[in-house]
């Protein structure tokens, strides 16, 4: 059984009028490429390259109020608030990145919107919080770190480590993107998740299950077997970019083959296609994103996100690269009740990593002027070389600078300064330390965005 090739997949999309609704532009990138976008609503604003890229009618909040902060997927809301969205030339079907109960609202109201007939109403119960997952997942037979729930006011960390060893990790159950996620190694740690999150009534506690993760796309289709994405390294806990521990930082597709035997990589996909049968089993249809930690050759799931990723887009700028239709666009064609999976995935060339360099201020501040978004020589060659968005326009010893506020813009703590995208590896193989000259490119490029900075035609990067 085969799925739809690329040419197959633009038409069929382009023929559903898709208008696009993410936190960010570069969330939805495959499908601009392929143009199956009528338009893009959006938190954060395009890069000026994506308005001479793809002839699409972008709406941003940013753009609206010179504001930008952290957007994550339920900031989406802030786009109802903004007001009236520009009319569509026909009824459309909203591509969401992620949807929100206003969201859901707004397109039953609305005359011209409407959402893909398989999207579900809602997330399937055992996989709507960590607690319930992990539950969930042990009953399929996948393997989980042990865990054990833990109130606040009975937060013993003696008790707990006799149970969980002396490394554990406490996590919100209801958190995403890393947040509420806290590694714990002793008492003084436990207090300070506390205090942190003094809203969340219970913590997920676990055993510390290794130092590496992996994320893999699954894709349950509307008919046919489970798809099984190559896998990327997650990048987080990286100071120098804002990312905390468990904190999203990026994520590098070079490095999995470096770090794991084929064996263990045979073994995640089983995992994930596994894990994709039992969503199917609930009536999921779609994208849905598996996490895996390893300690030497033991594995474990620590999590699955039955949604499009923040890796999605560079998955599918790899696809792109190999002439195949990106899982991104296959998710849609499955929400459309369209055929999108294939037995098989293509094998994929090795390559593609990106990093966020995000705002690690305490306070707002007004972005500079001195850097111009585009392609980079990577290495000594730091000068800009030429407009670029996503990793087909970047050449071998190239990286592209993207995601840059708009000079003058209010840029809010914890947001996004910069998008580092490369053919390299941009992180060590743990994916918690930057590789050397990918920290000296963050550290000239933060220096150039800093507030005050003035644009310097032709002089580069000092690195």
């Amino acid at each position: 059984m085969t799925g739809p090739g690329l040419g197959q997949a633009r038409a069929v999309l382009a023929a559903q009028h898709l208008v696009g609704l993410a936190p960010r532009p570069i969330d939805l990138l495959p499908l601009l490429r392929i143009g199956a976008l009528e338009g893009l609503w959006t938190c954060e604003a395009p890069d000026p390259a994506w308005a001479q890229a793809f002839p699409t009618v972008a709406v941003s909040i940013e753009a609206a109020t010179e504001i930008r902060e952290r957007w994550r997927g339920p900031g989406i809301d802030a786009l109802l608030a903004a007001g009236d969205h520009p009319p569509l030339p026909a009824p459309a079907v909203l591509a969401a990145y992620t949807l929100t109960p206003a969201w859901r609202a707004a397109v039953a109201r609305s005359p011209y919107l409407s959402l893909p007939g398989r999207t579900p109403a809602r997330l399937p119960a055992p996989i709507a919080e960590k607690i319930a997952m992990r539950t969930w997942l042990a009953r399929l037979g996948v393997p989980v770190p042990d865990s054990v729930i833990v109130f606040p006011g009975e937060c013993d960390f003696a008790a707990l480590a006799r149970r969980l060893g002396p490394v554990m990790v406490v996590q919100d159950p209801h958190g995403s993107g890393g947040v509420g996620t806290m590694r714990v190694t002793g008492p003084d740690d436990l207090d300070a998740a506390r205090r942190a999150h003094p809203r969340v009534h219970r913590w997920l506690a676990s055993r510390w299950a290794g130092e590496v993760t992996v994320n893999l796309h699954g894709l349950v289709p509307a008919r046919g077997p489970v798809a099984v994405s190559v896998p990327s390294l997650q990048l987080s806990g990286i100071a120098e970019i804002g990312a905390g521990f468990g904190e999203y930082g990026g994520s590098d597709f070079t490095a999995p083959p470096r770090l794991l035997t084929g064996p263990l990589l045979d073994q995640c996909t089983a995992l994930v296609r596994r894990i994709g049968l039992g969503l199917s089993g609930m009536g999921h249809v779609g994208l849905f994103g598996v996490d895996i930690a390893f300690d030497g050759d033991r594995l474990a799931v620590i999590e699955i996100n039955a949604r499009v990723q923040a890796s999605t887009w560079l998955l599918g700028e790899i696809e792109l690269g190999a002439g195949t239709a990106p899982m991104l666009a296959r998710h849609f064609l499955a929400l459309n009740d369209l055929p999108a999976a294939s037995a098989m995935e293509p094998p994929l060339p090795q390559g593609g990593s990106t990093l966020i360099i995000r705002h690690t201020g305490s306070a707002p501040v007004r972005a500079g002027s001195g850097l111009r978004p585009g392609v980079y020589g990577f290495g000594e060659a730091t000068a800009w070389r030429r407009a670029g968005i996503g990793l087909l326009d970047c050449g071998r010893d190239e990286v592209v600078v993207g995601d840059l506020p708009r000079p003058g813009s209010l840029v809010a703590p914890g947001a996004t300064l910069a998008r580092l995208t490369a053919s390299a590896p941009l992180a060590l193989d743990s994916g918690h330390r930057l590789d050397p000259v990918a920290a000296a490119f963050v550290a000239a490029v933060q220096e150039r965005i800093r507030p005050g900075s003035a644009p310097q035609p032709g002089a580069g990067l000092r690195v």
